[in-house]
Parts: C-alpha cells; sequence; structure tokens
C-alpha cells in the first residue's frame, strides 16, 4: 500500500486545490460540412467527437512546457506557469522511494494530471494525494517477469543472483504460453519477482536479467575457446538466425542441392558450467549486481555496468577486428588521463598495475595493448586487415579486458573507491612514492 508521507499530504492537497483556477477552458466548435458530395460513389466522413486525449506542448529540448486535455467538446490548458507548480508537484511525489522503484514518472504524471482535470471538470470531491495513493494501488501488482535464453537447456534451476533464477519456465504454463518454441530441449530462462507497474516492471526485470546474463556470458564465453559456437543472451538480444542456408541449382539440370550449417549450438546449464563460472570469479560480480539493485550507485560502478555490457556484446562479435574494437573502446572508457598522456601510454601505464603483481605479465600485457591499438588504428582509418590476428591472439586480449573489469569490480565491492580518477589517484601515489625510494647514490660512487 501506498502512503504519502503526512507533511506533502498536507501541503500539496492545499497547493493543488490552487491548480484548478489556472486550469483554462475552452469550447470545441467543429464547423459544420455544408459541401454535398458531387458523386454518389464518395463517403464524406464526419468529424468524430473525441472522448479524451492528452496534448504536450515541448520546448526545443524536447521538455513538457504545457499540456491540454481534451474530452468530448471541450479542450483544458495547463500551461506557463501552472505547469511549473504541476511538474514540480510530480517531481516532489516522484522522490518518494516506494514510488520511484514501482512506476514511471509518464505514469505518475498521467495520474496528476488526470486528477487535475478531473477535478476540474467533473467536480470529483477526492483530494489529490489521497486520488494518486487510490490510483498507484490499482497499478501496481506483482509480477514474475521471464526471458527466454534460446540455446542454453537446463533441467534445474540455479540462482547466482539475489532475486534472480535461471531455470526452465513452469510446466503448468508452458504448452500455453512456449507453442513457438523447440520442444526437444527444456529451454531455460531468467526470470525475477517484482512489483510494480507492469511495463515498468518489465523494463526493471529486463535491465537486471540481462546484466546477469552478460555477467555469466562474460565469465563462461572468455573462456570457451575452440569449441562450438553458442550463444549466451536473452532471446531479444540475438542478431542473427541459428541456421546458414544455402541453395545451389546445377545449370544444366534441374538438381537442387541445399547446404545448411548451424551457427550456435546450445549450451547446457548444469553443475560444470556453474564451476566453470565460479572460477572465474562470478561470486565477485554476483556480489556486484546484489549490491548495485539495492544501493545508490557510485560512478565507478555505473562505468562498470557499460563495460560489462560492451564486453557481452564484443563476446559474440564474429568479426574478430570488429571485437578488437570494442575491446579497445572498453579500455577508453575505463581508464582516464590527462590531456598530457595519450591514452595509450595511460593503458600501459595504468592497466598492468591494477590487472597483476607479477612483472613479466605486466610487461606482457603491455605489449598485447600495443598490438591491439595498432590493429584497431590500422583497421578503423584505413580498412586494413592485412594483420592477420588468430584465435590465441583474441584471447589474450579479451584476457586483458575480462581481467580489468574485473579487477575494478573487485575494487567496487570493497567500496575504497567510488571513481576510476580515485583508482588512478592510489597509483600515481604509489608511483610516486617507488620513484622516492630511489637511490643512486651508492651505485654511482
Amino acid at each position: 500500500m501506498f502512503d504519502i508521507p503526512k507533511q506533502k499530504r498536507e501541503y500539496w492537497n492545499s497547493e493543488s486545490a490552487k491548480f484548478l483556477d489556472e486550469i483554462k477552458k475552452e469550447e470545441i466548435i467543429h464547423s459544420e460540412d455544408k459541401t454535398s458530395s458531387v458523386d454518389d460513389n464518395i463517403v464524406v466522413l464526419q468529424p468524430i467527437s473525441i472522448e479524451s486525449l492528452y496534448e504536450y506542448d515541448v520546448d526545443c529540448d524536447e521538455n513538457i512546457v504545457g499540456v491540454s486535455y481534451i474530452k468530448e467538446n471541450e479542450k483544458y490548458h495547463i500551461n506557463n506557469g501552472l505547469w511549473q507548480k504541476v511538474e514540480k508537484c510530480i517531481d516532489d511525489f516522484y522522490k518518494i522511494g516506494n514510488i520511484k522503484n514501482k512506476i514511471s514518472k509518464d505514469s505518475l504524471r498521467k495520474i496528476v494530471l488526470s486528477w487535475s482535470f478531473k477535478r476540474k471538470k467533473e467536480q470529483i470531491s477526492i483530494d489529490l494525494t489521497q486520488y494518486v495513493e487510490n490510483e498507484l494501488n490499482k497499478l501496481v501488482k506483482e509480477y514474475v517477469v521471464y526471458f527466454p535464453i534460446s540455446y542454453l537447456e537446463t533441467k534445474s534451476t540455479y540462482h547466482l543472483v539475489d532475486e534472480v533464477f535461471i531455470g526452465v519456465f513452469p510446466n503448468k504454463e508452458r504448452n500455453d504460453l512456449l507453442s513457438d518454441l523447440r520442444e526437444d530441449t527444456k529451454h531455460a530462462f531468467v526470470y525475477t519477482k517484482l512489483e510494480g507497474e507492469k511495463q515498468f516492471v518489465i523494463n526493471k526485470a529486463y535491465e537486471q536479467c540481462s546484466l546477469v546474463v552478460d555477467v555469466i556470458k562474460t565469465c563462461y564465453l572468455t573462456f570457451y575457446s575452440d569449441q562450438p559456437k553458442i550463444c549466451l543472451d536473452i532471446e531479444n538480444n540475438i542478431k542473427r538466425l541459428p541456421i546458414n542456408s544455402c541453395f545451389v541449382v546445377e545449370a544444366s539440370s534441374n538438381g537442387l542441392y541445399v547446404d545448411k550449417s548451424v551457427n550456435i549450438h546450445c549450451a547446457k546449464l548444469d553443475e560444470s558450467f556453474i564451476q566453470i563460472l565460479k572460477e572465474h570469479c562470478i561470486n565477485d560480480y554476483s556480489q556486484f549486481i546484489n549490491r548495485i539493485y539495492k544501493e545508490q550507485r557510485t560512478e565507478l560502478e555505473k562505468v562498470l555496468i557499460l563495460a560489462i555490457k560492451t564486453y557481452s556484446r564484443a563476446l559474440s562479435q564474429d568479426n574478430y577486428y570488429d571485437r578488437i574494437v570494442d575491446l579497445c573502446s572498453i579500455l577508453d572508457s575505463l581508464i582516464l588521463s590527462d590531456d598530457k598522456e595519450s591514452i595509450r601510454q595511460a593503458l600501459k601505464k595504468y592497466v598492468p598495475l591494477i590487472i597483476t603483481d607479477n612483472a613479466e605479465i605486466r610487461d606482457c600485457d603491455c605489449k598485447n595493448i600495443d598490438l591491439m591499438y595498432d590493429i584497431r588504428s590500422k583497421y578503423i582509418h584505413h580498412g586494413d586487415t592485412k594483420k592477420y590476428v588468430t584465435k590465441g591472439d583474441l584471447f589474450k586480449y579479451s584476457l586483458i579486458v575480462f581481467n580489468l573489469i574485473t579487477r575494478l569490480v573487485m575494487i567496487a565491492n570493497n567500496k575504497k573507491c567510488s571513481s576510476m580518477k580515485e583508482v588512478i589517484n592510489i597509483i600515481d601515489k604509489k608511483i610516486k612514492d617507488a620513484l622516492n625510494q630511489i637511490n643512486f647514490e651508492d651505485e654511482l660512487s
């Protein structure tokens, strides 16, 4: 049940009563059609009375600056200073966590506008805050939202992240709702239970479930080399067909040859699958996801969410050069540098230090970063693909990005840094302290 705090309730019930005098009303007069048809076969359509309609006025920046409500033959206007008061009321209500976390701001706006125009036109007696609470309680319900993962099979249900599950759809409903899916496998679904307005819940569930799938994909596919191609994506995100077909007709006859190759193989979600995830830091990612949906996100967490999503997309890139472009863009977005230092130099300076304490691995990572950026530069600027990229090369480049994201997820989890700038500053201080300890006096004397 929604309950607007008493202080807000008293204030906005008083203020909203003043809205009504400022709402302008005008009659809509339809001119009668006095023309007669010159052809009996031409049908003349008469104007239809509009039952109800909202019309929004927006400025050049797409901000709403006014709204009109049309019902039957009357039009009501909220604009100028009155709209600012109404929008302030909507913003104030939307700061209430129990509202913001369960419906969209657009839906709340429609509720407030609905009360304003109904109170003006129909003289309803209910106060604004009570009307808002009543309408919210009608809109908000508890839903379980399922997203199919088409090429993943499972017989069990797994719980890797709080409130998000991966498993099969309930059997009692499956036959009616999933008739379009293949019947020879048990399709996996990622799903969660949320309370709120239906479309708002769907969008929120998709954001949460897709990030969970991106993390699973990241921890699994990064290390899935030299194996049949598999697809770990929510069905909405799949951009390609699972089968490649080619029809060949012999020119001198009517013979037809059909060549079909499977583009995607099904993966099995079982205990061995889960073990691979655990070996590649799924627990750290789970801790990260559990927190970001319960607490306010830091700057570091926001940039990491984008990095994870981009990395997941990169893993699905068939073109190795396009994948390298995505990998480099992730490094660019994560590592900040000042104007005096090139991005490549900044990456070679900071990335190896964040990833590992092993000097030999750091040297290797520096060389691979140089190679990655050489390939990207030639490909982007000249379309040059002369530099042959092997699966082994791509794995080394992907591993650098995976290790960087994973290490930063761990840093975000320990809450010592809230931004990449803080991470960079810590490294710079360590470097400066180390340089200050260097003493050549004994060596040169």
